[in-house]
This record gives structure tokens, C-alpha cells and sequence, in this order.
């Protein structure tokens, strides 16, 4: 099972200032600092998507469900929205990439 929490081991919280502007905890990163993720660019920290922003945290929810093998609308694989279909997939993608770094 996927937790966001295995996604990053800084706390926002508990960081220094400059640690949070170093990170993009509280604003967005100048152009050059932004990170790239898969093609996906990412102006803030990865915890500032886990905190703040509700989506994400469905979008791992759906994840968990469809390891277990659930699917959100009736129907096989293909007759899910393709919406679900690229947040899947990219998920699968984060969790497959993490797996191979940690071998």
C-alpha cells in the first residue's frame, strides 16, 4: 500500500526558514529551482500537495483501492474515465521509480 507519507521525509512543520524557502514549503520556487517528476513540473514541495491540496490525497486513496482491486466506476479497465486512468498510471510510475531507487 502507497502512503504519501513515504513520499517525502521533510516536515514542513518542524524546518528552518530557509529550509522551507529552499524547498518551496510556503511559496512557490523560482523557475530554475522547480523539479521535475515524469514530464510533470513541480513548483512546490512535495508536502505542500499532501497538506494542501485535497485532490492528491484522493488520487493516492484511489491508487490504494485499485492495488486491491477495486475500480471507482463499473466496468473493466477501459471503461474508466480517462482521467483516473492518467492518475493511475501515474502513480504507478512514482511508486515503480521509488521502488527501483530503493534495490
Amino acid at each position: 500500500m502507497f502512503h504519501g507519507s513515504s513520499l517525502s521525509k521533510h516536515d514542513c512543520n518542524s524546518a528552518s526558514e530557509d529550509l522551507k524557502r529552499q524547498k518551496g514549503c510556503e511559496a512557490d520556487l523560482a523557475e530554475d529551482d522547480c523539479y521535475e517528476v515524469l514530464g510533470y513540473r513541480f513548483s512546490r514541495c512535495q508536502n505542500y500537495y499532501l497538506m494542501r491540496v485535497p485532490w492528491v490525497w484522493e488520487a493516492i486513496e484511489i491508487w490504494n483501492w485499485k492495488e486491491k482491486g477495486f475500480l471507482p466506476y463499473e466496468g473493466s479497465w477501459l471503461k474508466q474515465p480517462n482521467l483516473y486512468i492518467e492518475i493511475i498510471e501515474f502513480i504507478d510510475k512514482i511508486v515503480s521509480q521509488a521502488k527501483s531507487k530503493a534495490k
